[in-house]
């Protein structure tokens, strides 16, 4: 009976974290600007995640690491130059969300700070 519980509970605890396999190409599908506006986005190119946490992001060489809910982009000649952090929502293998503001400086000098959120799904 112990031998049956400790499997069980080494089961559920593999099984809770694992994380999403994001190697594949990803296309961005549509940006949400301000939470209701929504835009299609044919331009964007192509995302790609490779298997030794390097990833092409709009054509620049990076690597990423996920932490929690965040994904960062690293500058791959530096490291310590971390270039891009987002919020990232993983709806199922296929799909993921990714949140982020933009600073936006208005006419009198203010800065305004505008959510975005990107959906992209893996091509196949």
């Amino acid at each position: 009976m112990k031998k049956v519980l400790i499997i069980s509970v080494i089961f559920i605890i593999s099984s809770c974290t694992s994380e999403i396999d994001l190697r594949g190409d990803w296309k961005a599908t549509h940006l949400v600007i301000n939470n209701e506006d929504s835009v299609g986005v044919p331009s964007f190119p192509l995302t790609y995640f490779k298997s030794d946490s390097l990833v092409i992001y709009f054509e620049r060489l990076m690597r990423y690491s996920i932490s929690g809910d965040s994904i960062i982009f690293i500058n791959e000649s530096n490291p310590r130059d971390t270039v891009l952090k987002y919020k990232i929502e993983i709806i199922n293998e296929d799909n993921l969300i990714f949140y982020y503001s933009r600073k936006v400086t208005d006419s009198t000098n203010n800065i305004i700070n505008i959510p975005y959120h990107s959906f992209w799904e893996r091509k196949k």
